[in-house]
């Protein structure tokens, strides 16, 4: 069996790509076109540190507006304070790196719910999905409250 060169594949991949692609986004001179869309988020966070413990607990809401064109069935999050557990992927075999920054819990995602409807997110090191209990439709907005926690290094 005779197998295509990675030279055609391109080629053909190059000739064609224009049909496949939507309205863009920009314009030649990297100015928005009229397609241009970008997601918007409003929100409320309520903080407490607790100096002695070392802890930032919190409860916020964030509105999420789908400005796409795209039908949304999950949004992802960075936990960027996750670097800081023990067990990710920078510390896993570095203890000098875990010394010199501290290790933590990272960030604890207590509670958190769309619409009203709690939903179990899925956590890989720092990054967090969660699964919409409904798909979030273009030009609309959904509700989500989270309640979470980080011990500070």
């Amino acid at each position: 069996m005779k197998t295509s060169s990675p030279l055609f594949v391109l080629l053909v991949f190059l000739i064609f790509q224009p049909s496949f692609s939507k309205e863009q986004t920009r314009l030649s001179t990297g100015a928005p076109s009229s397609a241009y869309w970008q997601q918007r988020t409003d929100y409320t966070i309520n903080a407490d540190l607790d100096v002695k413990k070392k802890i930032l607990s919190g409860k916020g809401t964030v509105i999420y507006y789908n400005n796409s064109p795209d039908t949304l069935r999950s949004i992802v999050w960075h936990l960027y304070q996750n670097i800081f557990r023990k067990d990710s992927s920078p510390r896993k075999n570095d203890e000098q790196s875990s010394r010199a920054f501290g290790v933590t819990n990272g960030m604890t995602v207590e509670k958190i719910s769309v619409n009203n409807s709690i939903i179990t997110p899925s956590i890989d090191e720092t990054i967090m999905e969660t699964v919409l209990p409904q798909p979030l439709m273009p030009k609309s907005s959904i509700e989500i409250s989270l309640d979470w926690n980080y011990d500070i290094p």
